[in-house]
């Protein structure tokens, strides 16, 4: 075989990469030296090599080492959201219950009639409240706000109360109390159906005396990795009537007959 054709084909059996031929020139010499420089480049910085490809993406019009910002930022941010759906995945409602009435945490007294109207009281309580929290993390109830309801117009709200701020134990039961309050107001009774039912159970009328059953609706704010939820516990109270005869005595025996 001539001399000539084995020195063409020569290169193509040869490992890659080779070395540049010593008769070679011009632009097939720079083509193989650039060829091997690429090659030792690679080979010297391989952590340079698996960024630009596992984050090639993420920008893939920016440079290297924006995209490995990129994808970092965009790992850190996953992992923030498949922690948080776990957290709020594993979350239980706490569970709200009413131990018992006491005195209104502030002192007032049970009751207390308004300068403004003869016929126009309050009447003054705590609501003795313990929170079961089930969860392994401690909650923050915002806000816990109650409202009143009488038995003989349960779509009337007549009082209620409002607590900001508890702080809720992780797997623990926290008790506090809630200020209540029931208004009577006579503009909202034109019927006197309150007043009335208010009076037999203080037993002004001669009956005997029996407790006032409340209705109320509890709507707890809670919040969770910062976001507010809300929900509604609808229950009673049952407490001993507080106003006496006296009450009676000063509005002239004023009292709603029953029909």
């Amino acid at each position: 075989m001539p001399q000539h054709i084995t020195s063409f084909y020569e290169p193509a059996w040869k490992p890659y990469p080779y070395p540049v031929p010593p008769n070679a020139a011009g632009p097939v010499k720079h083509s193989y030296a650039a060829e091997l420089e690429a090659e030792l480049a690679k080979q010297s910085h391989p952590s340079s090599e698996f960024c630009s490809c596992f984050c090639c993406p993420c920008c893939p019009c920016m440079p290297s080492w924006m995209r490995c910002v990129c994808c970092i930022g965009f790992l850190l941010l996953l992992a923030i959201s498949v922690t948080a759906g776990v957290l709020a995945a594993m979350f239980k409602m706490p569970k709200v219950e009413l131990n018992r009435v006491v005195d209104h945490p502030a002192g007032l007294e049970r009751f207390q009639q308004q300068s403004t109207s003869q016929m126009a009281f309050e009447i003054n309580v705590g609501l003795d409240i313990g929170v079961v929290n089930p969860n392994i993390e401690s909650a923050a109830f915002e806000k816990l706000k109650a409202t009143a309801y009488y038995p003989t117009n349960p779509r009337q709200p007549v009082g209620g109360g409002e607590l900001t701020d508890i702080i809720i134990g992780a797997q623990a039961t926290t008790n506090f109390t809630f200020p209540f309050q029931i208004k009577y107001d006579q503009s909202k009774d034109q019927d006197q159906k309150m007043l009335l039912d208010l009076s037999q159970k203080c037993g002004l009328t001669g009956a005997p005396k029996k407790d006032i059953a409340i209705n109320y609706s509890l709507t707890p704010t809670i919040s969770i990795l910062g976001f507010p939820f809300s929900f509604t516990i609808n229950n009673a109270a049952r407490f001993p009537c507080p106003i006496d005869e006296g009450w009676l005595q000063e509005n002239n025996g004023t009292l709603p007959k029953k029909s």
